[in-house]
Order: C-alpha cells, then sequence, then structure tokens
C-alpha cells in the first residue's frame, strides 16, 4: 500500500523554519547549561528538558487535574516573566490540559511534593504568539516548579 502527501511550499517552509528554531534553542539550552554548570538534564521526546530536583508522591496528575504550585518563570536571560513569588497558586484553577504543552509534559513527571526545573523550547510555550509585553514570540523559557497539591 502507498500512501502519497502533498505539502505547500508554505507548509515546508514553516516545517524547516521549526527545526531550524528547535536547534538554535538547544544551542542555547546547552550554553546555558554550561555557564551554569547545570548537568543530568533529560530529554523528553517531544524537545523538553528537565531536571527533577523531587520525584513528590506516587500520584501524578491526570490533564483535569488542577495544580497547586509554586513557580517561577524565567527567560534564558534571567529575566522573570511569571511567578507566584513564593505563594501557593492554583492558576485561576485551569487544569493542567490548559496550561502550557511544557508543563503538561512536565509536571505530569512528578507527583504531590516534587519540585523540578523545566527547560521548555517555545515550541512548548507560547510560540510565535507569546506575551504582548511580557513573554516575546518564540521564547524558550525556565520554570521551576514545586507542585505542592493538586485535585482530580
Amino acid at each position: 500500500m502507498t500512501a502519497l502527501c502533498a505539502c505547500t511550499k508554505e507548509e515546508t517552509s514553516q516545517s524547516q523554519d521549526g527545526i531550524v528554531r528547535a536547534q538554535e534553542e538547544d544551542a542555547i539550552f546547552e550554553t546555558y547549561f554550561r555557564l551554569n554548570n547545570i548537568d543530568s538534564v533529560l530529554r523528553d521526546p517531544s524537545g523538553l528538558m528537565f531536571r527533577v530536583h523531587r520525584t513528590g508522591g506516587p500520584e501524578t496528575m491526570k490533564g483535569s487535574s488542577v495544580p497547586t504550585v509554586i513557580f517561577t518563570t524565567k527567560l534564558v536571560t534571567g529575566k522573570i516573566v511569571q511567578s507566584s513569588l513564593g505563594v501557593p497558586s492554583m492558576l485561576d484553577g485551569r487544569p493542567l490540559n490548559q496550561h502550557i504543552p511544557g508543563w503538561q509534559i512536565g509536571l505530569s513527571r512528578i507527583g504531590k511534593g516534587g519540585k523540578m526545573t523545566l527547560y521548555i523550547p517555545s515550541a512548548l510555550a507560547y510560540g510565535p504568539a507569546g506575551i504582548s509585553n511580557v513573554i516575546p514570540a518564540n521564547a524558550p523559557l525556565i520554570s521551576e516548579i514545586e507542585l505542592v497539591d493538586f485535585k482530580d
């Protein structure tokens, strides 16, 4: 059985741009790791990189679970762009499946009480849209997250 697929020139160009961007962001993170003496970074097949500092309890979240977290998210430059300011936050009560893909993938790897650092490529964060005046377009992010609790 043979399957044929046709892509437009624009789709091919966008796909190639995404590959190039992912390679550039990998290089940015590798430089960040080297400059900050960070090792033992794991990589998910999605491209998300992470370090688990504490695995937490045996129960893990589902997509419909509502997390309570203490977090700080920053640009690779170190500029903090979002933070719970050290206070547990339910993030407007949104379930995990309504957060950026990097958080969805990362937080599903730890249990209650777990703590991790996520190195999130822009494609798993806010992508080309960014967040006006907060997170630039195509910005890779670093999130330090402690999963305080979650509700199913």
